[in-house]
């Protein structure tokens, strides 16, 4: 559970929103510095309230600014293993697979602890690729009438069924690159948590942006 209370140290994680980053502790002056009076309120209903296990993150980089959710907002997230409870759209935290990364440990630009994501669904790589695109596009309207889409789409399942195998119960997600939108490949068990709130600062202290749970 959550708290405000002054005696308790909390952890601030980064996010990335793109490549992921460090821990960044968290006290409760930190935390009246970051809210408004009306948000450390909402705050302290959502995190006393009856959800899930929660915490909390702050966002590196610009891959979800097409979602206006840019570096340096904050995320409450509610903890999450269970990918059948994910809707389309749904902004998702993943915790990178270290055995998955040890297959890339010498190329450059290696993703470390939490990314950030929007979730599309769950995949079969058992399934060949055509047949899968076909399934996304049912889904996904931009994958629909993207030009580019399927190339992109083909380039990513070849590396995710290298990685990964050829395994059912797959999180598709995408995130935005120099490049453009992306698609993403992750295993269920990297999945750990949904974002439930988007704060963004203003005025110098943070104020809610996006309440997910209402949407």
């Amino acid at each position: 559970m959550y708290s405000f209370k002054e005696s308790d140290i909390h952890t601030l994680k980064y996010v990335k929103a793109g490549k992921a980053g460090k821990v960044l502790s968290l006290t409760q002056e930190v935390a009246n510095d970051f809210l408004s009076q009306e948000s450390l309120q909402s705050c302290k209903a959502y995190f006393e309230g009856e959800h899930l296990e929660k915490d909390t993150f702050m966002v590196i980089g610009e891959s979800m600014a097409q979602h206006g959710i840019h570096t340096g907002d904050l995320l409450f997230v509610s903890l999450c293993g269970d990918a059948e409870t994910l809707k389309y759209g749904a902004y998702i935290v993943l915790k990178v697979d270290e055995n998955r990364l040890m297959k890339h440990l010498f190329k450059t630009n290696v993703d470390l602890g939490y990314k950030l994501r929007k979730f599309l669904m769950v995949v079969d790589l058992r399934k060949n690729m055509d047949e899968l695109f076909t399934e996304v596009k049912e889904v996904d309207e931009v994958a629909r009438y993207s030009a580019t889409a399927k190339k992109t789409f083909k380039e990513k399942f070849e590396d995710a069924v290298k990685d990964l195998g050829r395994v059912d119960d797959i999180l598709l997600s995408v995130t935005y690159t120099e490049k453009g939108r992306d698609f993403s490949f992750h295993a269920v068990k990297d999945l750990y948590a949904k974002v439930d709130m988007v704060y963004a600062k203003k005025d110098s202290v943070y104020k809610l942006k996006k309440n997910l749970i209402a949407d």
